[in-house]
């Protein structure tokens, strides 16, 4: 019988997601060996190549991601009220990051070789998870705008989350994360009665400006 290895592969999964995270996927093996505290012998075992490292990591993020998000939608009922929950969320946990680090998956889109047909396949099967998320919750709203669709609603979230994400890397302010979520929320909600009754023509949903 062989040895048994002598690290926590998960364990090593974490410490190479946060070296990529930070670093980007450019970073040398030597700083990954440094970083995780094994040699390279170890992490080529784990993972077989550095490539094999960088889709572990996108993977591991990625099914993280997806059980974050269902777990922070069922946090309230379907509708404006939970996707501002989510928003909200979203937008606090960015700008909290002392690093700013913006989001794994969005770094790794904009990071990623896309002659690289298998990190292209882990990158859109990662996308397509996280928007039937959205479109399964947002199938269930009561206030959906008339005529935008559970699938249109979903993919029209999910641009605005990367955007949001993206932005708050850059140093977005919070007053205007909170603007961009207030639009996100009336592109894709009806107005409640009372709200349309009192509003001016031009106060309605999409007629202000913003700078």
């Amino acid at each position: 019988m062989g040895r048994a290895p002598s690290y926590d592969k998960e364990v090593l999964l974490k410490k190479l997601t946060d070296c990529f995270w930070e670093y980007g996927h450019s970073a040398p093996v030597s700083f990954l060996v440094e970083q995780a505290g094994v040699n390279a012998a170890s992490l080529y075992a784990a993972f077989g190549s550095k490539k094999g490292m960088i889709h572990a990591t996108i993977k591991d993020y990625a099914r993280e991601a997806c059980t974050e998000v269902t777990e922070l939608l069922g946090k309230n009922s379907p509708g404006r009220e939970q996707i501002r929950y989510f928003l909200q969320t979203l937008l606090d946990t960015g700008l909290a990051d002392p690093k700013s680090r913006g989001c794994f998956l969005v770094n790794s889109i904009l990071e990623a070789h896309f002659d690289d047909p298998e990190i292209r396949a882990i990158l859109n099967t990662c996308m397509d998870d996280l928007r039937a998320i959205f479109q399964k919750h947002l199938a269930l709203a009561k206030d959906l705008r008339p005529g935008i669709t559970a699938a249109e609603a979903a993919l029209f979230l999910q641009v605005q989350v990367w955007g949001i994400k993206m932005m708050v890397k850059m140093g977005l302010p919070a007053e205007s994360g909170q603007t961009l979520i207030e639009q996100t929320l009336c592109r894709l909600f009806a107005d409640k009665p009372e709200i349309q009754e009192k509003a001016a023509p031009n106060r309605q949903c999409g007629g202000r400006q913003h700078a």
